[in-house]
């Protein structure tokens, strides 16, 4: 399922841009919708909603289009969501730079009044297959997964890894909900078990989740070390795997090394 927040002044528009997503879809789609853009944030902000897709007026009320991506973009989860601007910008774009550095950007594009249906569908169709992938990305780091472990049996959360490492053809887990001894599974195995694009070798014998690191630590030449989420456990990082580490983790990593 799809899920699209339209925050928009008009109720009308509202109705016929909803009307034109819909009619368009061949999938599922939840529609969600503001008059405001401070509406629209707690709309965002709550748990129970993973938007798709924003569509966006630019001339919103009270904050302003722009200024509402600002906002959405702070939010990690929403970094690289693509926005459908609503304006009354022509489709020629001379004069108009700051919406041609949004349809290069690949994360935004416009809507130009007055409404058109096809205009609507064609542009949620370019972001489409984005939005699908997206979706795969997030249901493989939300898994959990049955995990035969040295105590029994547990249901372990991708999310919920901070690193594993092999030693004595044993791998231990650490988590955020404490540590799993598997017998006879290598790394490579581990990894495939998950199947989250969020666990990356970090060392021949060591592989993390990016999405728990707060900190990379430089160690000497050859090797850093990953810092993670109220824990107080490292996991070694080698120069072989530094750069793949670096690009899953967030840009602010890059201070560290």
């Amino acid at each position: 399922m799809i899920t699209v927040l339209i925050a928009c002044n008009q109720i009308s528009a509202i109705e016929k841009i909803s009307g034109s997503i819909l009619r368009g879809s061949e999938t599922t789609t939840c529609l969600l919708s503001s008059t405001n853009a401070q509406e629209a944030l707690k709309i965002i902000d709550n748990k129970n909603y993973r938007i798709d897709m924003f569509v966006i007026e630019v001339q919103l009320q009270d904050m302003g289009g722009h200024k509402l991506e600002e906002a959405i973009r702070a939010k990690k989860a929403y970094q690289e969501t693509p926005i459908l601007f609503i304006t009354k910008g022509s489709y020629n774009l001379v004069g108009f730079s700051h919406l041609a550095t949004y349809e290069s950007s690949k994360k935004h594009n416009y809507i130009s009044l007055p409404i058109d249906n096809i205009d609507v569908q064609g542009k949620i169709g370019l972001y489409l297959e984005k939005i699908l992938a997206n979706q795969l990305k997030y249901d493989r780091a939300n898994r959990i997964i049955t995990l035969n472990h040295a105590r029994g049996t547990a249901k372990v959360p991708a999310k919920s890894i901070l690193f594993m490492e092999i030693q004595n053809k044993q791998c231990t887990l650490h988590t955020t909900e404490g540590d799993y001894l598997v017998k006879r599974k290598s790394l490579s195995e581990m990894l495939s078990l998950f199947d989250s694009e969020s666990l990356v070798k970090s060392h021949k014998c060591f592989a993390l989740n990016a999405d728990q690191i707060t900190a990379v630590e430089r160690v000497d030449k050859r090797n850093w070390a990953a810092r993670f989420k109220n824990s107080d456990c490292t996991c070694p990082i080698s120069k072989t795997y530094i750069a793949e580490v670096l690009a899953r983790y967030s840009p602010e990593s890059e201070k560290n090394v």
